[in-house]
């Protein structure tokens, strides 16, 4: 007898099923509704709820959608990670959250949907889409029908819908999820019609910022169409080369704009993209440096006789490595407030001009708190910045992020600031499977059990008895602070608890404990998310 078995297996964590159990907890709906109070003054940019996108989809068809209560909106990740050192397996997490929520809440543990596991061991090539077909089937489900919960404390059942207004990825995950082609395949950009001449065997050229009309949804939903109506493959390849566009599973979302709705992320954009290339690539150049190993010793020497607060996090390191082991968020905090220090009297001053620029759009781009003014101001800094780049340091050094920087603007205007979409929050979770212990075996079971349960741990109400006594000593603790660290104690009250309750248990001394929390405990320690 012959027996089939998967050559793959694909973790998928339903979607209805876990915003079901999140709208069943005590207040999760309550605050997924606290965004409808705000008043903030026109012009201005504090949350996603401020943007373009949010505002327009108040009402969709005449008819009220986010302008009523009940109706979300998510926003998808999708990225690929080693979940072992020094090996070349990789794996990619479809990660999802509720715009709804605000930005505090929105990328906690407890709020995050890890969708799906990717298995590896590469990356797909050209799409994701037999690994978008349950997430988009769900999705419509949603979208249409809804679903009934009975939310916390209610006695009846509520109807409840959901869309996809937001595909936060970088750029290689984001032409896979929304059916666009490769810089190194027919040289085109996702958001406009402007395509680089030069092939694969020879130097693209990603030069000249003049604007360039953009695409539209409609228009890549007809190419995407018309290459799927191709009998062979030579016909679609050529015509997905002679447009841009790729056939992808979330055009089966009646609703979805695959142009708009994907955001060019800030962090790979200028972070580990431009800062890094600027800084490494052209600067350190071998041919002609700018900065020689002396010069980087002194820059390291200016950096550590800094004190700064502890709210900038870790300070940048082994500079005289060439910039050796950076992570996204130093090189943020390098390039807004530490490199115009740093470089002066170093570079010639042309260079450093033209450094500034580019400084002064970042330092506007992610503010906390935006101005729709202040954005066209960063986006002119940016194009400036790219144009002096280009004239400076010649077309061969100008990269696809650097065209991608004239549409940064579009992006904030219709998300709100960069805090509100930007990812370094996934980028922390990919840390966080990453970690996780396997034995190297269906490490992809194995990851989507260990985020579960630690979802299904912290969903566990505290004991009645424990929250007695630990309540009283979080107050007294929480009073002597102030501002965003009393903050930071109210939001993870909970988890503070419940690490001096693991604490109490595990000491040396007896610990008293009654019937109810024996039996809760028995609960963290012994069950699954079943």
């Amino acid at each position: 007898e012959t027996k089939l078995y998967p050559r793959k297996v694909y973790c998928y964590n339903s979607v209805i099923s876990n915003l079901r159990h999140f709208l069943q907890r005590p207040g999760f709906a309550q605050k997924c509704e606290l965004s409808r109070g705000r008043d903030i003054p026109d012009g201005f940019l504090v949350d996603i709820f401020d943007g373009r996108i949010w505002k327009e989809w108040q009402y969709v068809d005449g008819e009220p959608y986010l302008a009523l209560p009940r109706n979300y909106a998510f926003m998808l990740n999708v990225d690929w990670f080693q979940p072992f050192k020094h090996s070349l397996y990789s794996v990619g997490a479809l990660y999802m959250v509720l715009m709804n929520l605000p930005r505090s809440e929105r990328f906690k543990p407890e709020n995050v949907f890890l969708v799906g596991v990717i298995p590896g061991p590469h990356e797909p090539k050209h799409n994701i889409n037999s690994y978008l077909q349950p997430l988009v089937a769900e999705l419509n489900s949603l979208w249409k029908d809804g679903i009934s919960v009975k939310k916390h404390g209610s006695t009846e059942n509520e109807k409840f819908h959901a869309a996809l207004l937001c595909v936060g990825c970088d750029i290689p995950a984001a032409r896979k999820v929304c059916g666009f082609t490769g810089h190194g395949s027919n040289k085109g950009c996702s958001k406009c019609k402007k395509f680089f001449p030069g092939s694969v065997g020879t130097k693209i050229d990603f030069s000249g910022f003049e604007p360039c009309p953009s695409r539209s949804n409609n228009e890549h939903r007809q190419e995407a169409q018309e290459i799927l109506n191709q009998t062979s493959a030579g016909d679609c390849s050529r015509l997905e080369q002679q447009y841009g566009t790729r056939y992808t599973e979330l055009m089966l979302l009646p609703y979805f704009d695959c142009v708009r709705f994907h955001i060019i992320d800030p962090m790979h954009n200028l972070f580990t993209g431009t800062a890094k290339h600027v800084m490494k690539n052209v600067w350190l150049d071998s041919d002609k440096p700018l900065l020689e190993k002396k010069d980087l010793e002194k820059i390291q020497e200016k950096m550590d006789k800094l004190k700064v607060p502890a709210s900038v996090g870790r300070m940048p390191k082994k500079i005289e490595n060439s910039y050796g082991g950076f992570t996204a968020d130093q090189w943020k905090s390098f390039t807004i407030l530490f490199s115009i220090y740093a470089l002066w009297n170093l570079l010639p001053s042309a260079d450093l001009e033209l450094w500034r620029d580019f400084v002064l759009a970042c330092s506007c781009l992610c503010s906390p708190v935006i101005t729709e003014t202040k954005v066209l101001l960063a986006h002119s800094y940016l194009l400036k910045f790219c144009q002096s780049f280009e004239q400076l340091y010649g077309k061969h050094r100008v990269t696809p992020n650097m065209h991608l920087h004239s549409h940064l603007a579009d992006c904030v205007l219709d998300f709100g600031p960069v805090y509100s979409f930007w990812l370094f929050s996934f980028e922390r979770y990919n840390g966080i499977l990453g970690e996780y212990g396997t034995n190297q075996r269906a490490v992809e079971i194995q990851l989507m059990c260990k985020f579960t349960s630690s979802q299904f741990v912290n969903d566990l109400p505290l004991p009645v008895a424990f929250q007695s006594v630990f309540k009283p000593l979080l107050n007294k603790l929480n009073s002597k602070q102030s501002g965003s660290l009393h903050e930071q104690s109210l939001a993870e009250q909970d988890h503070v608890s419940r690490d001096i309750i693991q604490c109490s248990l595990l000491s040396t001394g007896p610990v008293q404990t009654s019937g109810e929390f024996a039996k809760t405990f028995h609960l963290y320690t012994c069950c699954g998310p079943s």
